[in-house]
C-alpha cells in the first residue's frame, strides 16, 4: 500500500504514525493479525481470532499496538481509526496507545479481549536485557514478546552489545541471550 501521509486532512509527522494508521486501515479492510517486526512469536495465535479484537493491555497502562488481532468489523479498530481526528503529531504514542485507551477502552473494555501479560507488552526490556535468567520459563509466560529492538539503545544504554549475531549471543548472560540460545542451539545455557 502507499504510505499514509495524512489522516483526516492532518499531515502525519512521523513514519511511525504512518505505520500506525496503515495497520488500522488494513485491519478494517481485511481483518487479521498485525505483528511488529521485533515481536517474537512463541505460541500459536489462532485461538485469539475468535474474539472481535485481541490486544495487549497491561494493568494500569496503555495498550500496545505491536500485536493486534482483529476482525475487519471490529468496533474498537473503527473507533480507534476515528480517534485520529484528534491526531497529535508531537507525541509518539498518543494516538497509538494513550488516546484509544483513555477515550475508548476505559469506558468500553468489552470491545477487546484484553491480554494483560501474555502478549509481552509491559516493560519487558529490563527482563530481557538487564536480568540474568538462564531458564526457559519465558516459554510458559508469553504468547509473544516485544523485543523492543529499536528502543534498546536508549532504554538500556549500558548494554555492551548493540547488534546481536550467532556468535555474541552465545555468551550474552541476560534473559534475551538464554532465549536466543534456546531457539538457536536448543539450550538456554551459556556457550563458551
Amino acid at each position: 500500500m502507499v504510505k499514509p501521509t495524512e489522516i483526516f486532512n492532518l499531515p502525519l509527522a512521523h513514519v511511525y504514525h504512518s505505520s500506525d494508521v496503515a495497520r488500522l486501515i488494513v485491519l478494517m479492510k481485511y481483518g487479521g493479525i498485525y505483528i511488529d517486526s521485533d515481536l517474537l512469536i512463541l505460541k500459536d495465535l489462532n485461538s485469539f481470532r475468535r474474539f472481535e479484537c485481541s490486544i495487549g493491555w497491561p494493568e494500569n497502562e496503555f495498550i500496545g499496538n505491536q500485536l493486534i488481532i482483529a476482525h475487519k468489523d471490529s468496533r474498537f479498530i473503527k473507533k480507534w481509526f476515528q480517534s485520529y481526528k484528534y491526531y497529535n503529531g508531537s507525541s509518539w504514542y498518543f494516538n497509538a496507545g494513550q488516546l484509544p485507551t483513555q477515550s475508548i477502552l476505559n469506558s468500553n473494555p468489552e470491545y477487546v479481549h484484553r491480554e494483560t501479560k501474555s502478549f509481552g507488552v509491559a516493560p519487558e526490556i529490563l527482563y530481557l536485557y538487564s536480568s540474568v535468567n538462564n531458564k526457559s520459563d519465558w516459554i510458559d509466560k508469553f504468547h509473544t514478546i516485544h523485543l523492543l529492538e529499536r528502543h534498546r539503545s536508549y532504554l538500556i544504554p549500558s548494554d555492551s552489545i548493540r547488534y546481536f549475531n550467532e556468535f555474541n549471543i552465545k555468551s550474552y548472560n541476560k534473559t534475551f541471550g538464554s532465549m536466543a540460545r534456546d531457539i538457536l542451539f536448543d539450550s538456554p545455557r551459556l556457550i563458551t
